[in-house]
């Protein structure tokens, strides 16, 4: 088992619904440089809900054959329920992986091909 080293301030759960500006950070996994994992997130407010966008990418050893994870949810603050709720794998190749690692995901757009999955 290994531990995730967090760089990112502590969400406030209670105050997700009252956030005014985007809320972001990364983890990264301290296990075996081949196994490394980089994992992204951002909450976003916006008009129609706070945003929740995450995506896990591989070490770079493994692009060729391993997709990237990627999760999006819209929460509703009023009702206090997900609203919305997908899942894809992010392809990438080598080139478009090493322009993917340049931008957080909250600036990646829809990078790399996606395969939706829920």
């Amino acid at each position: 088992m290994f531990k995730m080293i967090v760089y990112a301030r502590p969400v406030n759960w209670g105050g997700i619904g009252q956030l005014k500006e985007q809320h972001y950070g990364q983890m990264m996994s301290d296990g075996p440089p081949d196994r490394s994992e980089l994992t992204e997130f951002c909450w976003d407010p916006r008009d129609d809900g706070v945003h929740f966008t995450c995506e896990a990418l591989p070490a770079n050893e493994r692009i060729g054959f391993e997709g990237a994870r990627y999760l999006h949810a819209i929460y509703d603050p009023d009702s206090e329920k997900i609203t919305h709720l997908d899942g894809a794998l992010r392809i990438y190749n080598a080139a478009s992986f090493e322009q993917r690692r340049r931008e957080h995901v909250r600036k990646a757009g829809k990078a790399g091909l996606r395969r939706k999955i829920f």
